[in-house]
């Protein structure tokens, strides 16, 4: 009897298991499809797809594969991709490093989904990188030109590489403006009592030299 209810126990563990990797892969895969517009995908469809297999450790590739082969279209994700560059927000300041970091770490981020896709970039340069530079501001577009040097061609891993070097100039200047700025409106505070002394010191020699007298005072001392 005890037997029977370990054996229980021991399916209910792996259809669990088998269920909840199945539902990670199915929700992953979802997420990426329903980012097109025009695909509508009813999840339960994914989970009735594989709702009929056994319940083994066996069937759990099968059941990724067919997956796989029913929602996870790579020529729908490549137009996905390609959709988000063509979309981008441009980037309206260079100085807005926040904005400047999240438009580098978007196109970068596009552009390594499409070659994990194993489409070649380098074939479709020219169309990305007029995309991509129609999004920059004016400043940003003369710094790329001048590095250029009048190239007929632009390939867009130099144009990301650019990118990455003029944000993180930007970020560095950015943080020298700010210790500069710090240390300008930084109090001075004397560091022990002899600073404090020489400051009193001083201030009364100061004062001293500045004091007036009275025509009655200067009659009534005596003048050694």
């Amino acid at each position: 009897m005890s037997e029977d209810k370990d054996r229980v126990a021991c399916l209910k563990k792996k259809r669990s298991i088998l269920r909840t990797a199945v539902t990670n892969t199915v929700t992953k895969l979802e997420h990426e499809l329903l980012e097109t517009e025009r695909i509508d995908v009813d999840k339960w469809n994914s989970i009735s797809t594989v709702d009929g297999f056994s319940i083994y450790d066996s069937t759990y590739d099968a059941a990724i594969n067919l997956l796989k082969e029913r929602f996870a279209r790579e020529d729908l994700l490549i137009q996905t991709h390609m959709s988000n560059i063509l979309n981008i927000k441009p980037l309206k300041h260079s100085n807005d490093i926040n904005a400047f970091r999240k438009f580098y770490d978007k196109v970068s981020m596009e552009l390594r989904s499409l070659e994990c896709l194993g489409l070649c970039i380098e074939n479709i340069s020219s169309v990305l990188c007029t995309t991509i530079l129609r999004a920059l501001p004016r400043d940003i577009l003369i710094e790329f030109n001048q590095l250029q040097n009048e190239k007929s061609y632009t390939n867009v891993n130099d144009l990301l590489n650019f990118l990455s070097l003029s944000l993180r100039s930007r970020e560095r200047a950015a943080l020298r403006s700010c210790d500069s700025s710090s240390r300008r409106f930084t109090t001075f505070y004397p560091s022990n009592n002899s600073s404090f002394e020489t400051q009193r010191d001083f201030e009364n020699h100061k004062s001293d030299k500045t004091k007036q007298f009275s025509a009655c005072q200067l009659i009534s001392t005596d003048i050694e």
